[in-house]
């Protein structure tokens, strides 16, 4: 069997290189045959017509990078990070297959997003009859997709076994069954220590030009298996500290910038008056469909619609004229904003949110990650694992996480009279 000149005579033939691809942060990435024969597929290629940022560019001129890049940088950093693991655990545990199995994983984990990324998923589909729906996930989308890129090729289809796919599978959408340590390389439930945020946390910054503390390759070089768990070097905790650090401050300046979450409420807008012509909702059920659906897809038919809103819509976004901000509340629940807003409540958009240094329900992010102490292996010829920080070493902040709520309106004329009903309550 062959493959773009290659010849294929077993599946060792799919771990040789092929090519090499130059990204930024990572300059060049070397790719294996199976790597590429992920990436010269249509469902890939899409990733490039997806921005990593979503709305943010409309604000942060220079958050243009696309999925794609994080995508081939994530396949990058999980070669790194399994390399350094193999050599405390040996090639019986990692052999070359199983590392390229998780390089792939992390190559396809952001595979199954639909257009303007989270916005798709978190406020869109969220707000639709689909919102429980299995396929409402781009994690799930995403293990449907490589078992779709698999189907149609017959090289990776003669090579790989249900085994092989169910385990990319679990690597990207791992269950709370999954917590040994190679379910810490690419999708981490555990601790939130995974290639993932190491990728998008350093390609942001680097095109944001906002400079960020954490080293992530100072990090990997640490990094080895204890107890089934990953284990980074006691020295690492400062490193470990700014990364969260620096996912909170990315979140409060950059990711839920008012600009930007006025700016995503408006691409909502846009595909619920497109959903009906295109099918965007229900694109989830079809793969073939949802593959369609980029962010160029949808500002092109935005643009070609006669529909007055969306005009509308275009005219003020080409003149940046995003939804008026009326007010952010940060740490508090405001269960009676139906109340406060009274009349304009119907008339306002209520942007509902957590920001912090974790994400969904976690409590402590540093509750279970553990560091070795290096002068244990030259005292008993061995590495120990123990709890990570302490605390009285850091300025840790006793809440995580952060309620914000956040209220625009489409409607001008109204802004300077929900604004006063807010200050009569302060």
């Amino acid at each position: 069997m062959a493959f773009k000149g290659f010849i294929v005579k077993d599946k060792n033939d799919l771990l040789r290189k092929s090519k090499e691809i130059h990204i930024p942060i990572h300059n060049t990435v070397s790719i294996s045959l199976m790597a590429q024969m992920f990436i010269d597929t249509r469902f890939f290629q899409r990733l490039s017509e997806l921005k990593q940022l979503a709305t943010c560019s409309y604000i942060f001129s220079g958050a243009t990078h696309t999925r794609f890049e994080h995508s081939i940088g994530t396949y990058y950093l999980a070669d790194k990070l399994v390399s350094k693991l193999r050599l405390s655990t040996g090639e019986e545990v990692l052999d070359l297959w199983t590392s390229e199995l998780i390089k792939i994983a992390g190559l396809c984990h952001d595979i199954g997003h639909g257009p303007f990324s989270h916005i798709f998923d978190d406020v869109f589909i969220k707000n639709s009859p689909y919102k429980e729906h299995i396929m409402a996930t781009h994690e799930f989308r995403s293990v449907i997709i490589v078992s779709k890129i698999i189907e149609e090729s017959e090289v990776l289809t003669k090579y790989m076994c249900k085994k092989d796919i169910e385990f990319i599978q679990s690597l990207i959408n791992p269950s709370k069954d999954n917590t040994g340590f190679v379910y810490q390389i690419v999708s981490n439930n555990v601790n939130g220590l995974d290639v993932d945020k190491y990728d998008y946390i350093n390609r942001d910054a680097y095109h944001i030009g906002i400079k960020s503390g954490f080293d992530h390759m100072k990090l990997i070089d640490s990094a080895i298996v204890i107890d089934n768990n990953i284990v980074y070097s006691e020295q690492s905790q400062i490193n470990i500290y700014n990364l969260f650090q620096t996912r909170y401050a990315f979140h409060k300046q950059v990711y839920q910038h008012k600009g930007v979450v006025s700016a995503s409420h408006m691409i909502v807008d846009i595909m619920s008056q497109l959903d009906e012509p295109l099918g965007i909702t229900t694109s989830i059920l079809d793969i073939e469909k949802f593959v369609l659906m980029t962010d160029n897809y949808i500002i092109q038919s935005m643009k070609q619609s006669k529909l007055p809103k969306l005009i509308q819509l275009n005219k003020r976004l080409q003149t940046h004229n995003m939804y008026p901000h009326i007010i952010t509340v940060v740490g508090k629940s405001l269960d009676n904003i139906k109340e406060i807003l009274q009349e304009y409540y119907d008339k306002c958009i209520v942007s509902v949110s957590k920001m912090g240094f974790v994400s969904g329900d976690k409590k402590d992010p540093f509750e279970n990650i553990y560091v070795y102490r290096t002068k244990d292996y030259f005292k008993y010829g061995s590495f120990t694992k123990v709890k990570i920080i302490d605390k009285s070493e850091f300025i840790i902040p006793e809440v995580y996480q952060q309620k914000v709520i956040m209220v625009f309106t489409e409607y001008d004329d109204i802004v300077d009279n929900v604004r006063g009903i807010f200050k009569k309550i302060e």
